[in-house]
């Protein structure tokens, strides 16, 4: 059970419940592969009902696999059918094709490259308009140049299909940099730089935005 509330911004229209079931079945075709089957079901309320009462029940169905092709390389694919049943009418249901990819390459002891791929359903971030599917590819490489620092770069492009807001279609790229300093187990210093860059049938929802990180992180027991 998940519970969710906005406390500022004039976001409560978000605040919502939900009850979430998740069986995952799993069977050895070899000694590094194994084949999935994955069942989920889900029963969503909004707190706001008003104009249109977002509340839905979501089932995925998934079947796929995960593989260890080497020491250096382990990934998982799942691929299957997703549905969105809206209790009210006036909101436009979603069915159709859903998936999921992570794949993680190791070429030496420093680095690991990531590669992932999804397309699944979304909850809106805007009053009165329902969820909508997303797809994203992203790509991502972390190094450390030593025991102490450490690079991360994303890349990520992203597809936004908003059918309950007059068929609108929005396309993201966005580039995420940090490098991190962490001279103890307990401290951890960043700097970071993100570029955002959003495409939109509707040109009103077209932006730009770069953004600039500083931060400490200090973890103590």
């Amino acid at each position: 059970k998940t519970v969710r509330g906005y406390d500022n911004n004039e976001q409560s229209f978000r605040d919502y419940d939900t009850n979430k079931f998740t069986s995952t079945f799993f069977y050895r075709a070899a000694p590094k592969t194994r084949f999935l089957f994955e069942a989920s079901t889900s029963d969503l309320a909004y707190d706001n009902t008003e104009p249109f009462d977002l509340s839905s029940t979501q089932d995925v169905l998934l079947a796929g696999v995960e593989w260890t092709a080497t020491a250096k390389t382990t990934s998982v694919f799942k691929i299957g059918y997703q549905d969105v049943d809206y209790k009210s009418d006036d909101v436009e249901d979603i069915q159709g094709l859903s998936y999921f990819l992570d794949m993680y390459w190791k070429p030496n002891t420093y680095s690991t490259v990531r590669i992932g791929a999804s397309r699944a359903t979304r909850e809106s971030a805007e009053q009165s308009v329902g969820g909508f599917i997303s797809t994203q590819y992203g790509v991502g490489v972390e190094h450390e140049f030593t025991s102490v620092t450490k690079l991360d770069v994303n890349l990520s492009f992203i597809e936004d299909d908003i059918a309950s807001s007059g068929d609108r279609n929005d396309e993201s790229t966005e580039l995420k940099v940090k490098f991190v300093y962490a001279p103890k187990y307990w401290l951890k210093v960043f700097a970071g730089f993100e570029l955002h860059k959003r495409d939109s049938s509707f040109e009103i929802y077209n932006f730009d935005a770069n953004v600039y990180r500083l931060g400490v992180i200090a973890s103590f027991d």
